[in-house]
């Protein structure tokens, strides 16, 4: 009697143990959902608003520099060689040479929009922010992949709904889900034996080494590591003030490579075609 009253005991120790566990890995998986979601979206909008405007100046004025540099330098060529030269070809030519240059602007320039939309989007209240947390976090308990790998397949879904809908910061709608959402309390972990609480103990420590792991790395990931630096008005002032001064560079530099095509157009024999 004694003994099975030993191991009762020590059963209940490691039910105790795999709750707690379980409670920390539910704990994590939500800040790393929070941070891959509403914190990261909320500093690249600082970000883009604060430094991306006059980012998407710089990198203009560089790819027009950087174009006029490499009309220069295939005009030069041709000349340098005797042979005449299609203008409109040279065009197409710096298009493809300088496409991967032009799609970086435009995305920058759609990220800066993105973060316009997002800083007219109404707030929550304070109250509202905190419910809306609480249930995010219940429904990463009951919905996460990683913690639920015997999620029925209706419920699958949801759980990309409820991403979703924290991302948004949809209220509503994750109450509808926490609704739907079966009660999992009810399909909790049968154990039967302690060798089997003692192997799920084992596989639950691993799931929050590597959550842990993945939280550093997500840290030391922009935006995350300008955190602290995009409520520093004095960095930000300063990275402008470094943008602005490549800006004067550029600027000086497309004067430059304007003059040397316009000397090189200009003496041009005939047969070449030249500006439109």
């Amino acid at each position: 009697m004694g003994k099975e009253l030993e191991l009762s005991q020590e059963f209940n120790l490691l039910r105790q143990q795999y709750e707690d566990l379980r409670e920390e890995l539910v704990k994590l998986a939500t800040e790393r959902e929070i941070l891959l979601t509403t914190e990261k979206r909320a500093l690249e909008t600082k970000y883009y608003l604060k430094i991306g405007r006059k980012q998407y100046q710089l990198y203009l004025l560089r790819n027009e520099v950087l174009r006029l540099r490499r009309k220069t330098e295939i005009i030069r060529a041709s000349l340098n060689r005797g042979e005449s030269y299609d203008l409109e070809m040279v065009e197409k030519c710096l298009d493809e040479e300088l496409k991967r240059w032009e799609e970086e602007v435009l995305e920058l320039f759609q990220k800066i929009r993105y973060a316009e939309y997002i800083n007219k989007l109404p707030l929550l209240t304070p109250a509202e922010a905190g419910e809306l947390k609480k249930l995010f976090r219940e429904l990463v308990r009951r919905l996460h992949p990683d913690l639920n790998r015997e999620l029925a397949e209706k419920n699958k879904h949801l759980w990309n709904r409820a991403l979703a809908a924290y991302d948004h910061g949809d209220l509503q709608e994750l109450k509808t889900l926490a609704l739907l959402v079966e009660d999992k309390e009810k399909a909790k972990e049968s154990f039967t034996a302690t060798a089997e609480l003692n192997t799920a103990i084992g596989k639950i420590k691993k799931q929050i080494t590597h959550l842990l792991q993945d939280l550093a790395k997500i840290e030391q990931q922009f935006p995350f590591t300008l955190r602290e630096k995009l409520d520093d008005e004095a960095w930000v002032k300063e990275q402008n003030v470094e943008m602005e001064r490549q800006m004067s560079y550029y600027r000086e530099q497309k004067l430059l490579y304007l003059s040397l095509l316009s000397d090189l157009t200009g003496n041009a024999g005939e047969g070449s075609t030249l500006w439109h």
